[in-house]
């Protein structure tokens, strides 16, 4: 019986993450998290969510799939947490998402380089590669723990999130009026590989013209994967780096390899 690891991923850092530990526990598939349904997750050997952490918390699209997900009784089960910040409430969110199913548990957190591009840019080249060079570290070592079955402890929200957590909240709740305000420069090419790559199909074509809904995720895949940078928004500066993970490419299906 082999195993699954679904991904949740914007700028291809969670993907990244599942690509390693797939090499390191061998006889493993790879796929997207939203596609859960698609598979009987339950006749897997082993089930992986690896994800990123938005405001101190997983991305409710990527634990609402979670929830969805039929796991068996004793099945084991892993989830690593992708944060450039702070890890927050994330590990704890999938405690509660899982409470009720029964499973073998084991929990993990990776950092990752922060990316958020509406408050901040990327950081220097230097210090990404610094981090993603401790995060492949983590990987090999998670991934033994993976296959000893290693008993894990609850990794309990840092001081950071817990001071945060009003704000987070409230930020969280206007993921969608932001995300409305996205749109696209005079640079756009119309390849519209930001529509392919957008998990919560927020983007819509009208008259070949690109529109944001309301219903964005902010996991920013749209202005961090133009191949243009002809994504802006209000909030976003002129000289912000742009950042994706180094090891991952978007193919023409908008698909992570």
């Amino acid at each position: 019986m082999s195993n699954v690891i679904f991904y949740f991923s914007g700028t291809g850092d969670s993907y990244s993450i599942a690509k390693g530990i797939q090499k390191k526990i061998g006889d493993t598939i790879l796929a997207p998290l939203l596609k859960a349904k698609d598979y009987k997750v339950a006749e897997y050997n082993i089930v992986g969510f690896i994800f990123p952490v938005y405001y101190v918390h997983v991305p409710q699209i990527a634990l609402s799939a979670i929830n969805d997900i039929s796991l068996r009784k004793g099945q084991q089960v892993f989830a690593i947490a992708a944060y450039g910040g702070s890890w927050g409430y994330a590990l704890q969110d999938i405690r509660e998402a899982l409470s009720g199913k029964e499973v073998i548990l084991q929990e993990y957190k990776i950092r990752t380089p922060g990316n958020y591009i509406l408050e901040y840019g990327a950081l220097p080249k230097t210090y990404q590669e610094y981090i993603l060079k401790k995060a492949e570290k983590q990987i090999n070592k998670i991934s033994g723990f993976i296959l000893e079955v290693k008993k894990t402890g609850y990794i309990k929200p840092n001081l950071i999130a817990r001071i945060f957590h009003s704000r987070s909240n409230k930020q969280r709740s206007l993921f969608g009026e932001i995300g409305s305000k996205f749109y696209a420069k005079e640079q756009c090419v119309h390849c519209y590989q930001c529509v392919k790559l957008c998990p919560t199909k927020n983007i819509t074509i009208s008259n070949g013209n690109l529109i944001w809904g309301n219903k964005c995720a902010q996991c920013m895949a749209c202005i961090q994967w133009c191949p243009q940078n002809a994504v802006s928004h209000p909030l976003m500066k002129k000289d912000r780096r742009h950042y994706t993970n180094p090891n991952v490419v978007v193919n023409q299906s908008g698909e992570f390899e």
